[in-house]
């Protein structure tokens, strides 16, 4: 079920309808090369419903999976393409408290896919997120771009020292690093 959802979702899927629907489109090979049951009966393999699909996503640990997908994408990406980190309001979700929802991101600036992201907790800022953001990621050779934001001091100190990136954060003149 991971598989048929992270294709569809890859293919363009937004939603667990989206996500079925391409799943049912699928042909017999494509179904056998994701592991889908073989109905011992008909000899043929069936890909999994709209239901299924929003059970088993229901289940399953979010976050493991998207770091798993981060340190993927991060190991495809070649050892020199740049990785920037910034924060975003996302548009249209509020949380609990009816606050907007801001997600802090690393992503490869000439793919363009995010190889790894957390939510910024609502009583804190984009400064403690970058930490905890990058402590997972192989940064060793790597230019990491930031926001002026992140030139306070120990801002990112404690999580690029050990791992030897070239870091490079945009500054103001009166907010000299």
């Amino acid at each position: 079920v991971l598989s048929i959802a992270i294709c569809a979702i890859l293919a363009g899927a937004k939603s667990f309808i989206a996500i079925g629907q391409w799943s049912q489109s699928t042909s017999q090979a494509t179904r056998k090369r994701l592991k889908c049951w073989k109905n011992p009966n008909t000899n043929r393999y069936t890909a999994p419903s709209e239901p299924t699909i929003r059970r088993v996503m229901g289940a399953v640990d979010a976050t493991a999976i998207d770091n798993a997908l981060g340190r993927w994408f991060l190991s495809l990406a070649p050892n020199n393409e740049d990785i920037a980190i910034d924060g975003k309001a996302m548009c249209g979700a509020i949380r609990e408290n009816k606050k907007p929802l801001y997600l802090m991101s690393a992503f490869l600036h000439q793919q363009g896919f995010s190889v790894a992201q957390r939510p910024v907790d609502s009583k804190s800022n984009e400064i403690t997120a970058a930490r905890p953001l990058l402590s997972n990621l192989q940064l060793a050779g790597r230019i990491i771009t930031a926001d002026a934001l992140h030139t306070q001091k120990n801002s990112l100190d404690s999580s690029l020292k050990r791992k030897k990136p070239t870091t490079i954060l945009s500054s103001k003149t009166t907010s000299p690093i």
